[in-house]
């Protein structure tokens, strides 16, 4: 990372010292109409806007929204939140830590989830105090046929439910006791 540019003898540039205490953003010559904030970020893909820290924008990423630290997005229109996610898929929402995305239109939360590019929706639940090829789980997903997979019980409160059933079915036909 660049942190200082010397200048010396240049046109009416004596000597100048240019100091980048926070880091140096780079946007690439094909990464017209992009906007970047922050330090340490590099873009190369056209009508991107990256802010944060430490991320990388390839020049696939075309209309991507990148914010937050050390990412790496190479999946066209992709909005991406959190830390440390590498993004390879098209159309992506991603948010919270750690997450692999390689499947298009996917939206995934959480933390270090497995990546399973035929799923919709994607719960990360890895463990982040354990290596990364240990930490990865899954603990809900959506297919594209609306199917969901838990990892663990799901659990229902079928008498709330019954109750409010009985409730209305009261009201409707008050002289029948349910």
């Amino acid at each position: 990372m660049l942190s200082l540019l010397h200048i010396e003898n240049i046109a009416v540039i004596e000597c100048a010292d240019i100091s980048f205490d926070n880091g140096f953003n780079i946007i690439g010559e094909k990464a017209e109409k992009s906007h970047i904030e922050g330090y340490g970020n590099v873009t190369h893909a056209p009508v991107s806007h990256v802010g944060g820290q430490y991320n990388t924008v390839e020049e696939t990423a075309s209309f991507a929204d990148v914010t937050g630290v050390g990412h790496n997005v190479s999946g066209t229109k992709a909005f991406v939140r959190g830390t440390g996610h590498n993004v390879s898929g098209g159309s992506d929402s991603v948010f919270g830590w750690k997450h692999r995305v390689s499947g298009d239109y996917q939206t995934v939360i959480g933390k270090k989830n497995v990546d399973d590019p035929t799923k919709a929706v994607i719960v990360g639940g890895g463990n982040e105090n354990q290596p990364d090829d240990l930490a990865r789980r899954n603990i809900y997903t959506l297919d594209w046929s609306g199917n969901g997979y838990f990892a663990g019980d799901v659990t229902l409160d079928l008498v709330s439910q019954f109750n409010q059933v009985k409730s209305v079915m009261n009201k409707k036909w008050p002289d029948t006791k349910y």
